[in-house]
Parts: C-alpha cells; structure tokens; sequence
C-alpha cells in the first residue's frame, strides 16, 4: 500500500528486506553452535598456542617426500610464550609432543584435552617427556588443552582437519 511518503518501489524494498530478515532469523542452531565455538573467548588471561606452521599448507617442495618415503604426514607447529607444540597427523592418530621454551616450565606429565567443534571432548595423557597420541585422530577441527601436572595449561587455537 503506497503512501503519500513512500512509493511503489519503496514499498517493493521494505517487502524484500523483511524476507531478508526472516531468513536470516533461520540459520540452523548447529551452524550458530559452531560459528559460536570457533570466535568464543574462553578466558581473557589465557595465552593461545597460535598456529606457526602447516605442511597442509607449505609449499610442495618443503614437504615433498623422498623414494623411501612411504607415507606422508601432515606437521603442525603451535606456539606460546612457554611452550611448543608439535604434531603429526599420520593415517589414524595424531601424535604430539609438548616441549618447553621457558625456563622452569614442566612438560609433563599430565594430560591434554581434546575438544572438537561439535564439543565432544576426550582426555589422553602427556607422559614425562611431553608426548601424547590422540587416537581416533578427530575428523573436524579441534582444539588442544596441555595440562601438565606442574605448570601452566596452554590451551591452542582451533586446529583445522
């Protein structure tokens, strides 16, 4: 219905832009939920573990594998002010190590959270030397907590799959 302030055009506008805002209104709740986990401020004291490397993404000639190579794994580094984090993604498992840059910082034992997007969190342990497996390796992004018995957690950033 025009009115004296708004034509027909006008009118065409404001109908479009509520059919907007009503679709808008029905995102799926598991899209919500992970758009939610993926920009969620766990703790504002907490030092993320941020991605430093990826073979995933490297160059081919960095990660290119010789003739005795049978497989090829994908590495990840993570880093914080206190520790590093390494990882190899191989067939079935994530191996990993938590390795010390601080003087005093205590690489293990303990254990080490494994939370993925959809919330399923699993718990494996970090032996004395820092390393741990995740096994079943997860199959979406997921996020690390290192959680040695005498030092600090270093939670990491959301590592994708």
């Amino acid at each position: 219905m025009a009115s004296p302030w708004m034509s027909e055009s006008d009118d065409a506008l404001l109908a479009a832009l509520k059919r907007a805002l009503a679709e808008s209104e029905s995102v799926p709740a598991e899209f919500v939920a992970v758009g939610k986990a993926l920009f969620a401020v766990h703790s504002l004291e907490e030092e993320l573990a941020a991605l430093t490397y990826d073979s995933a993404f490297a160059a081919p000639e960095e990660v290119s594998a010789s003739r005795a190579d049978t497989a090829v794994v994908r590495l990840v580094t993570l880093s914080s002010a206190t520790a590093i984090i390494e990882l190899g993604f191989a067939e079935e498992e994530v191996v990993g190590q938590l390795i010390s840059t601080a003087p005093g910082f205590c690489c293990g034992p303990g254990d080490v959270d494994v939370k993925t997007l959809s919330g399923h969190i699993s718990t494996v342990s970090l032996d004395e030397a820092g390393r741990f497996r995740v096994r079943p390796m997860p199959q979406e992004a997921f996020r690390l907590v290192c959680r040695p018995l005498n030092a600090a957690e270093v939670p990491t950033v959301w590592i994708p799959r």
